[in-house]
């Protein structure tokens, strides 16, 4: 977190602690620039493979952002460390981006289902799902915003939220979103049924 930039010119292991970076932000790009391959437009061989069959498409979707919300990131990412009060559960430990790192998978998760992506242009699963059963397009909806906005309105980082006591407005902060991560899991489950698709969510 809060290493000066001297760590990595000129004090002792700098030119280890430097090389490591480089090497780490090089694996990244090179991740990154696999799975742009992979999903471009003319070429990216996975994109083909996933657009040949639209109801498996969309079944993976769902099955996609439900897993998340539910099972992982309420589940392993949050109330895991909720729970022990342990900083080593915490899902982005060494860097402690966690906070940042719950806002951005609800963000993602909100943005697979409303079809709000960059460069992505039509149907979303919402509008599907409004198709079938407007009320629950609507409550899901509603739904994913509110986890959003709980986790943007974060009283504080992420372990000093899973340490503070019971009752406290941090420890409530945490819980609070917790539980309307695992609502919306639930309610991203219904809403997959509603266009006859079976998905698992584990809570």
């Amino acid at each position: 977190g809060d290493r000066p930039v001297t760590d990595y010119t000129v004090e002792k292991n700098a030119d280890r602690r430097a090389d490591y970076l480089r090497l780490t932000t090089q694996l990244l790009i090179d991740d990154l620039t696999g799975v742009a391959a992979q999903w471009a437009p003319a070429t990216g061989a996975y994109r083909a493979e996933f657009l040949a069959e639209p109801q498996l498409a969309v079944q993976s979707m769902m099955r996609g952002i439900g897993a998340l919300s539910s099972g992982e990131l309420a589940g392993e990412r949050m109330a895991v460390a909720f729970e022990t009060k342990d900083q080593e559960d915490e899902h982005s430990c060494f860097s402690d981006n966690t906070t940042n790192d719950v806002l951005n998978n609800l963000v993602g998760i909100r943005g697979v289902y409303l079809g709000e992506l960059a460069g992505i242009s039509g149907p979303s699963p919402s509008e599907l799902v409004a198709a079938m059963n407007p009320e629950l397009d609507a409550e899901l909806r509603a739904q994913l915003t509110q986890s959003v906005d709980l986790a943007s309105g974060f009283p504080a980082t992420f372990e000093v939220m899973i340490a503070a006591p019971e009752g406290d407005a941090a420890n409530q902060a945490m819980l609070d979103a917790i539980v309307s991560i695992e609502d919306q899991g639930v309610m991203i489950a219904a809403a997959a049924a509603a266009l006859g698709l079976e998905i698992s969510i584990e809570v």
